[in-house]
């Protein structure tokens, strides 16, 4: 089969985009490796030729001029050293890009999907609403006409996106964790030495993560505890946004309370990333919109237990397979969690995350499942 991806890739630094804390790069770059193996594989971009020691996908970067497209036709060129895939998977919605790459690829025939990565929550939805409401009504409702369907990364979002588009086939193609180090969680419950160190890994965005409601809870769960064994661990970028710096919001934070209580670290890449988390006991997950973060897929997949709001869509899998729990953004929900914790049987924690190590090797290993959903012409949903 052949596969062409369109995605938006940065160079973020020397270990390149697929090596950071996390987003659309990373889940992206995972699936092509894993379908490189099987299958013939290109990505388009509009920054970069991505380059990667030993890749077996071709890389092609075309220049999104109005002029240069519709009279020299890049597109055309990229077919011809390609050749004409089964598929064309864009990775993003809200990109006037993709337009001329959907009616280019229907006139040759090519059938596109298009995988929106959570950005159809209702929560996503209302985030600059009036711009988006504008795109929708007069750029994306058209151009989706020419396109074959959409791929969702669960069922949740698979119900959102058919909430909007009901007459297009959806597929359901989760992320999946790569299997490239052998590094599990060195340490059991049972050895603590009265410490539990619960992290959030990823982007610091304040809203859409979740971090405010977490801040507040875990500032509740310190005036109440009489223990105060749990730290709290943030590892990510420190961007600046909306004129404040979130290490800056962190730290000030920091000085209401107790000395090393919350820490902030990162962000990591690579190897560095995966021993830097296997130190610590429990991933927490506070977001009020995700597609399906490859942070929680990359904690279980080292046998670390999960906290996770429903709107990472991935509870179901947590509790069906006692390898987390629910959380939400009621008042009181986490900081009672967190105290509860504190006088928790230690062996079970640990079995829970003994638990998504076994699942997540089972089910959420990438190369399983783009072998699964990827046959020699055909796509299938996945089977969690």
């Amino acid at each position: 089969m052949k596969i062409l991806h369109f995605a938006n890739l940065k160079k973020k630094n020397k270990y390149q985009s697929l090596l950071r804390v996390g987003g659309p790069e990373s889940s992206v770059l995972s699936l092509v490796r894993a379908q490189s193996k099987k299958h013939h594989i290109g990505i388009i971009n509009t920054n970069i030729i991505y380059e990667e020691k030993n890749k077996k996908f071709e890389s092609f970067k075309i220049n999104f001029n109005f002029l240069n497209f519709f009279y020299k036709n890049p597109f055309v060129k990229i077919l011809k050293d390609f050749g004409k895939p089964n598929y064309l998977i864009i990775h993003e919605i809200y990109n006037f890009n993709i337009f001329p790459i959907i009616i280019l690829s229907r006139f040759y025939n090519i059938k596109i999907l298009i995988s929106p990565r959570g950005t159809f929550s209702k929560i996503a939805l209302r985030i600059n609403k009036l711009k988006k409401l504008i795109f929708f009504k007069m750029f994306l409702n058209f151009f989706l006409h020419f396109i074959h369907g959409f791929i969702a990364l669960n069922p949740g979002e698979k119900s959102q996106i058919n909430k909007l588009y009901k007459s297009k086939k959806i597929y359901i193609i989760p992320n999946g964790f790569e299997k490239k180090y052998n590094i599990k969680k060195k340490n059991s419950f049972i050895s603590f030495n009265n410490e539990i160190k619960i992290f959030y890994l990823g982007r610091f965005d304040f809203y859409i993560k979740g971090l405010d409601i977490l801040l507040k809870e875990f500032e509740t769960y310190l005036k109440k505890s009489k223990k105060r064994i749990i730290k709290l661990v943030f590892i990510g970028e420190h961007r600046k946004k909306f004129g404040f710096s979130s290490k800056e919001l962190i730290d000030n934070f920091n000085k209401l309370n107790p000395k090393n209580k919350i820490l902030v670290k990162g962000p990591f890449y690579g190897k560095k990333k995966f021993i830097e988390i296997s130190k610590l006991d429990m991933l927490i997950q506070p977001s009020r919109s995700e597609g399906m973060p490859n942070t929680v897929l990359e904690a279980m997949s080292i046998g670390l237990p999960i906290l996770a709001t429903k709107y990472t869509n991935i509870v179901d899998i947590l509790k069906k397979n006692r390898c987390g729990w629910e959380i939400n953004h009621k008042k009181n929900n986490i900081s009672n969690f967190l105290l509860n914790l504190e006088n928790s049987n230690k062996k079970k924690l640990y079995q829970y995350g003994l638990n998504g190590l076994r699942y997540s090797h089972k089910k959420l290993n990438i190369q399983k499942i783009s072998n699964y959903c990827f046959l020699q012409s055909k796509i299938r949903n996945y089977k969690f």
